[in-house]
């Protein structure tokens, strides 16, 4: 069974979260909370595991150690949330493995979580722009153990919602986590039986994508687009090979997957409707 966390546990802890760029009245109220917190700690009982020890002021939870050794802390409640924002979760060794940036508002504004290689991996909400996703979140890899330096950015083309960070289990909860995968699944051969399936639907197949960028073109200028295209399909394609169409208008969209039938994919043109703006759709 894990020890009580000591005072020093908690203040070693804290100190550690002093080293990041957290908004200033954070870790003082925080710590105010705690002191009166630490006075009243509660064991949790849990029918099949030890108890975790949960600090609590005015009865909300501040500090959560669980049985395993991991040590989280919520930030003190603001009076639009009733459920705890966590703030941070440390490891049975006193390592950070995750921190979340909040506005004054207490919403969630950027994060940083422990990989398995060590690093800091870095996420910043609705901070990247691309051309035809639009806005999305900012991945990076960070740079040492304090701060949110960004030594390399990653691409991310979609926002996720990460509300239920607030109500992950300890990460080092077993009882908590998802369901093993039945008995007998094999991911990897599971994925090396998909990369066989690819290889052999595409090997020695010359594969195209002809993308339509009708973001600037005038009508007649997409009526040309559309009847090249038809007349490349026409002439040059030949048995080996699998096309894609893709058009652009004020979003990306991928109109027609890989495919050998010609018919198909001037049949797919054919459809696309010419305006007067333009956008340019499927009719």
């Amino acid at each position: 069974m894990a020890e009580h966390p000591s005072l020093d546990r908690l203040a070693a802890a804290m100190q550690s979260l002093a080293n990041e760029d957290l908004p200033p009245e954070c870790l003082p109220a925080l710590s105010t909370a705690l002191e009166h917190a630490a006075r009243n700690a509660q064991h949790v009982p849990h029918p099949t595991q030890p108890a975790a020890t949960i600090f609590t002021a005015d009865g909300h939870r501040l500090a959560e150690h669980s049985p395993h050794g991991s040590l989280t802390f919520f930030l003190p409640p603001l009076q639009s949330h009733v459920v705890p924002r966590r703030l941070a979760t440390f490891d049975r060794r006193g390592r950070l493995l995750l921190l979340l940036y909040r506005d004054n508002a207490g919403n969630l504004t950027r994060f940083k979580a422990r990989g398995l290689d060590g690093r800091f991996l870095g996420v910043e909400r609705g901070a990247a722009s691309h051309l035809g996703w639009g806005m999305s979140d900012s991945v990076s890899l960070l740079d040492g153990e304090t701060g949110f330096i960004i030594a390399h950015p990653l691409t991310f083309f979609r926002s996720v919602a990460y509300e239920d960070l607030d109500a992950l289990p300890p990460l080092d909860d077993s009882a908590s986590l998802p369901p093993p995968a039945p008995k007998g699944y094999n991911p990897a051969t599971e994925k090396a039986a998909l990369h066989s399936s690819m290889i052999s639907k595409y090997q020695d197949r010359r594969l195209m994508v002809l993308l339509f960028d009708f973001s600037s073109m005038q009508p007649a200028e997409q009526i040309r687009a559309k009847n090249a295209a038809i007349q490349f399909l026409t002439a040059q394609m030949t048995a080996s090979d699998s096309v894609s169409l893709m058009v652009f208008g004020s979003t990306l969209r991928t109109v027609q997957d890989f495919t050998s039938d010609r018919d198909l994919l001037i049949a797919t043109i054919n459809k696309f409707h010419i305006g007067d703006s333009s956008e340019m759709h499927l009719g």
